[in-house]
């Protein structure tokens, strides 16, 4: 029996009528019995005998019903995970993020994106800047989320924001500073430095070369969040994406946006043979929507 013999006569199983399975199908009374008369012709018997108006099983009906009825079943499971592929609601989608995103940021957004979507599935890492690039060309991750990465042959980007960074403390030392305040206001405080913090860092460094400000830097982080906890812990002052100085860290710090700003854009980068999946589009809309989109207004 082929496929649509199958689906026709387990539709006529059902409904006991040609009229019925035709609804259910949507298509016409003639077409069913068409395809129910091939399909008794390929198989040598009667599937079905007319008893006052009904088309009834035969016994050889019976058993080929209980065999294919597996097989409609995993068909129309094919069909709903295909509709749901097509909205973008389901299948397995691999992200790598910078440790200022993947840590907290992204975490929510794939809670977040689930409850509305159980049937989607996720794999998250977090890597340097410098190996984000290396990550999706390799194949290894479908798409990267980062701030300013640089442009590389093989990648295409998506923009989905814009960020600024702010100064992090923990004590009181800027509570009566405006809204936004100089780099040279942070004059000789202890500085918590970040190593190697890529297209960022080229960025904060020019602003502060700009300022001529020297800044007392006697512990240097590998990472913006690891800078986080060190201010949190009395450990100095930071400048940091605003992501990371709005994350729980583990204990909450207050923080005051920079004048003149200093923004750097939110992106996600992905193979350009590989084009992204009805799912990889979706959440990075629901990401820019409802987390990026979302977030409070610096001053």
């Amino acid at each position: 029996m082929r496929l649509r013999h199958i689906e026709v006569f387990n539709a006529i199983y059902t409904v006991g009528s040609v009229s019925g399975a035709a609804k259910i199908l949507n298509i016409t009374q003639p077409t069913v019995s068409k395809i129910l008369k091939h399909a008794e012709d390929q198989l040598g018997f009667k599937l079905f005998k007319r008893i006052r108006g009904r088309l009834v099983p035969t016994d050889e009906a019976e058993v080929v019903y209980r065999e294919t009825k597996t097989i409609n079943d995993q068909v129309a499971s094919l069909q709903k995970i295909v509709n749901n592929l097509l909205k973008g609601d389901s299948g397995q989608l691999k992200l790598a993020a910078i440790a200022a995103l993947g840590l907290e940021c992204i975490p929510k957004a794939v809670l977040e994106f689930r409850r509305r979507h159980p049937n989607a599935k996720f794999e998250i890492q977090t890597c340097h800047h410098d190996h984000l690039h290396a990550t999706i060309l390799e194949q290894d991750k479908d798409i990267g989320i980062a701030f300013n990465p640089q442009k590389q042959r093989g990648l295409e980007e998506v923009l989905l924001g814009t960020g600024e960074f702010v100064c992090i403390y923990a004590g009181d030392e800027f509570d009566d500073y405006p809204d936004r305040i100089k780099i040279s206001d942070i004059g000789n405080r202890p500085c918590i430095g970040i190593e190697n913090s890529g297209p960022l860092g080229d960025l904060l460094n020019s602003l502060i070369n700009e300022s001529n400000t020297e800044s007392v830097t006697d512990i240097v982080a590998q990472t913006y969040f690891v800078a986080l906890n060190l201010v949190a812990m009395g450990g100095g002052v930071a400048i940091v994406d605003e992501f990371t100085a709005r994350s729980s860290g583990i204990a909450k710090v207050k923080y005051k946006a920079l004048d003149p700003p200093l923004e750097f854009m939110v992106k996600a980068i992905y193979k350009d043979s590989k084009p992204l999946s009805k799912l990889g589009m979706h959440f990075l809309d629901f990401f820019k929507k409802e987390i990026l989109d979302k977030r409070e207004p610096l001053y």
